[in-house]
């Protein structure tokens, strides 16, 4: 088995660049450069979506943090609220983008 050396390579590759700019020259076609894609710009419902997700869990972190049995139903209806928005949102947005779920905090 062989080897190629640097120079090998470089020296395959532009001799195959100079044939493939002969080739579309006397073809008559001008080379063509590939579209770049540009990322989408993301659904503005989405973005609020994920930003009414992530306030939810901080009220929800609040409320959790506090030692009052008298706000557990405030709570309860916070934490229905945002699963219902976390049901809502589309799919594709719940993969790796999706904001991380907050640990639920058990009281004895």
């Amino acid at each position: 088995m062989r080897f190629l050396s640097r120079r090998d390579l470089l020296r395959d590759t532009a001799v195959g660049a100079a044939a493939a700019t002969v080739a579309a020259t006397v073809g008559g076609c001008a080379a063509e450069e590939p579209e770049h894609q540009r990322a989408e710009p993301p659904d503005p419902e989405t973005v609020l979506l994920r930003q009414l997700i992530a306030d939810k869990e901080r009220i929800i972190g609040l409320y959790a943090s506090a030692p009052s049995a008298k706000l557990l139903p405030f709570r309860r209806r916070h934490e229905a609220h945002l699963a219902e928005l976390r049901r809502r949102l589309p799919p594709a947005a719940r993969g790796a983008g999706a904001p991380p779920r907050p640990a639920r905090c058990r009281r004895g």
